[in-house]
């Protein structure tokens, strides 16, 4: 089992991998145009999926690298049944609409002390055949690395120190990997539900499916609004948007709370089916204050050991809980938890003040 300075080491050599590779490619671009800067810029935007490609190999390098021997990193992939994948819908609606409201306030904060933003290096998505390219190299491919990533060996290392810490850090990670002011909203409250997903369900795949369907909404939104700019298109300001995102975030934080709430139950029936045992501790946890305590303490109730001999399937018979060492006394965070988390502050700060060059 990995621990916190296991994930320490995984993010801080991760993002080093990130940002070397983007370095030696962008290097390789600029020899072969010549030191010309818009020739540059013409290679790197043509071989981008590349880029991408190497961005996550670089994560997985890093999690080879500095797991545990005896870690396997697929153990953590189980199935997910179809009513599961009913409510992480309901779910990701809430996450998309909330995430969406509080960005577009916070970018206008950020607006407002002269803040430029910067646009990411992003495939051209003209055709449909760019479209497709682009959901690999956006949709799949991060759902798949940064998930074994950041919800896998990084989670998985931090579970011994609590897991509202756990989840609060993971988020941290998830949002700091990225690197972008104006994502840290979005990114961050992202991080926060899919750690929690994964934890309760035992399965690694829910955070995948979650983090796809967010990145595939992105890159179909991207293609079917490319073409609405011009002359035609009409400019709104904040002050007019503002009414609209009030909106959308009160339907969102109804929908996340639903979703969450409805996933929870519908797992923890799962688990009661499988342990009987188990339902009068869950009442117990339920009816208690909804704060940091009952977050762990009911995060604990999911991951913890079974009766030897119960079966582990959920109400289709499907496998789903993964048996987990309860947790009695956290340890205490490694050094290496602080000198990941500097790291990446550093680099989101360099990000955050070239935006105003």
């Amino acid at each position: 089992m990995l621990n916190s300075r296991n994930s320490g080491k995984i993010f801080f050599y991760g993002m080093i991998f990130i940002y070397l590779f983007q370095i030696v490619f962008s290097f390789i671009a600029q020899s072969i145009a010549g030191g010309e800067l818009n020739r540059t810029n013409e290679i790197i935007e043509r071989n981008v999926a590349l880029l991408y490609i190497l961005i996550n190999l670089g994560l997985f390098l890093a999690i080879v690298l500095f797991k545990e021997k005896d870690y396997k990193i697929t153990s953590s992939i189980k199935k997910v049944n179809p009513v599961s994948l009913l409510w992480l819908i309901l779910i990701f609606a809430g996450t998309l609409l909330t995430g969406l409201a509080l960005s577009n306030f916070f970018i206008a904060g950020l607006e407002a002390i002269g803040y430029s933003g910067g646009e990411g290096i992003i495939p051209s998505m003209n055709t449909v055949p760019e479209l497709l390219v682009a959901i690999v190299i956006i949709a799949v491919l991060p759902s798949v690395f940064e998930e074994f990533f950041v919800r896998g060996a990084i989670l998985d290392g931090l579970r011994k120190n609590g897991y509202v810490a756990a989840i609060f850090l993971s988020a941290l990670f998830f949002m700091l990997m990225h690197g972008s002011a104006e994502q840290t909203v979005h990114q961050f409250l992202f991080g926060l539900i899919a750690a929690y997903i994964v934890i309760i369900s035992g399965s690694l795949l829910t955070g995948m499916i979650f983090h796809f369907a967010n990145n595939l909404t992105t890159v179909l939104l991207v293609f079917f609004t490319s073409g609405a700019t011009g002359e035609e298109a009409e400019i709104i300001t904040f002050a007019e948007m503002v009414p609209t995102l009030l909106v959308m975030l009160a339907i969102g934080v109804a929908l996340l709370y639903a979703g969450l709430k409805f996933y929870t139950e519908h797992l923890a029936r799962a688990r009661i089916k499988a342990d009987p045992a188990r339902a009068d501790e869950y009442v117990e946890i339920t009816k208690g204050k909804k704060n940091l305590k009952f977050l762990e303490r009911l995060c604990v109730w999911f991951v913890s050991d079974k009766q030897p001999g119960t079966p582990e399937a959920d109400v289709f018979g499907e496998p789903v809980f993964v048996p987990t060492i309860r947790i009695e006394q956290k340890e205490k965070l490694d050094s290496w938890i602080y000198i990941a988390i500097g790291l990446g502050a550093a680099l989101w700060l360099v990000n955050f003040v070239l935006a105003f060059i």
